[in-house]
């Protein structure tokens, strides 16, 4: 099996992925507002974004780095990371599926924790074990959130 796309030619979404016959990594289009982030997060795979479009900040173990057009990121498994879109952006990002996604949160008393959550339909989540149910998006937003002021 062959599959070949002209991603130059998708705005977003799925260019590699299960539906093309990929069990073990996606590459997929996202375009995202100036403002939009997505806080603090670890993986037990490895992932990478390649910048399109627009500027992100990228904050990866602690370090900054404002990205453009033709800047490939690349973070390690276990690395804690997340990005905030300084000017509307577009990015490729290219990973591992079902790799895990393990959300930093700060709580209330300035304490962190980390909470494995269960998204339905993103390839990096795992599938919740037997008696648990996919986290929903609005639940993901705000643990995202607590971590916002590190990017």
């Amino acid at each position: 099996m062959l599959y070949a796309v002209q991603s130059r030619m998708l705005e977003k979404g799925s260019i590699i992925g299960p539906e093309h016959g990929a069990s073990k990594i996606f590459r997929e289009r996202e375009r995202h507002k100036s403002g939009f982030f997505v806080g603090l997060h670890s993986h037990q795979g490895d992932e990478s974004f390649e910048v399109l479009e627009g500027k992100i900040r990228f904050t990866a173990a602690g370090e900054q780095k404002e990205c453009g057009p033709g800047y490939v990121v690349f973070i390690p498994a276990g690395v804690e990371h997340g990005f905030y879109v300084v000017e509307d952006a577009c990015l490729d990002v290219f990973s591992e599926q079902k790799m895990g996604l393990f959300i930093k949160v700060m709580d209330g008393d300035g304490s962190f924790r980390t909470e494995e959550v269960y998204v339905e339909n993103f390839p990096s989540s795992r599938n919740p074990p037997p008696g648990q149910t996919y986290t929903s998006r609005e639940h993901v937003r705000k643990l995202y959130q607590t971590t916002r002021h590190l990017l």
